[in-house]
């Protein structure tokens, strides 16, 4: 008597795995940008673990999409191998959308692919009604440097008004640099408090999932080749 043999369940593929095929060989591109909407549709067909987060480690812990990863935008060449490890497509995300695109552009310059920026960042992902996780309130690092900048103006007045008026210049200075910042969309002042200790993350681990599998964003928007990008 032949006893009938079974083959071992295999586990289930990825629901995108069609999709993502269809996407290599059709060679669509990945969009640029793609709205807080459609990042939902995103996230919630299971691309949670494709969000790289580039914001400070205490922004994340104040507030981050769950499962999303953290790699902060001062540390992109450092941690080069965690954003190769994130499933492609790649969505980028900080608090309003200028950090992201930085990082997108710093990326692309590694010959990183597969990267899309979330516009308007996770404030505007929350206001769509977007899921976060929430911990303890925390002070944004565009607030730190203006809370930075208006405190050295009123120094420097301040001294130049009651020691010597060429401590005047210090806020000359910082208005000179504020509007640098405004035109070149790169900011000293935040580059430095991003490296304060007190803007690290309190997470022993940045980051929150593991699982394997990416989706794809929804057919709105056009999407990029996941199995054959860096």
């Amino acid at each position: 008597m032949t006893v009938p043999t079974t083959s071992p369940a295999l586990p289930p593929h990825p629901a995108n795995t069609d999709d993502r095929l269809s996407m290599n060989r059709s060679g669509d591109d990945l969009p640029r940008s793609i709205s807080a909407p459609e990042a939902m549709k995103f996230i919630a067909a299971g691309g949670a673990t494709s969000v790289i987060d580039v914001r400070l480690g205490i922004e994340y812990d104040g507030e981050h999409v769950p499962g999303s990863r953290l790699i902060p935008l001062d540390r992109l060449e450092e941690l080069l191998d965690e954003v190769r490890a994130t499933p492609a497509p790649r969505l980028l995300l900080c608090r309003t959308g200028s950090r992201a695109e930085m990082a997108r552009k710093t990326l692309s310059e590694l010959s990183i692919a597969g990267l899309t920026v979330l516009e308007g960042g996770i404030e505007a992902y929350a206001r769509a009604g977007g899921e976060t996780e929430k911990g303890r309130a925390v002070v944004s690092i565009e607030r730190q440097v203006r809370i930075g900048a208006g405190s050295l103006v009123v120094l420097g007045v301040a001294l130049g008004s009651f020691v010597h008026p060429a401590f005047t210049l210090l806020a000359a200075l910082v208005g000179g640099g504020l509007i640098f910042a405004g035109v070149t969309d790169w900011c000293g002042m935040g580059l430095m408090l991003a490296r304060a200790p007190w803007n690290r993350s309190s997470s022993a681990s940045p980051r929150a999932g593991a699982a394997c599998a990416a989706t794809v964003p929804s057919a709105s928007a056009a999407s990029a080749p996941s199995d054959t990008v860096q």
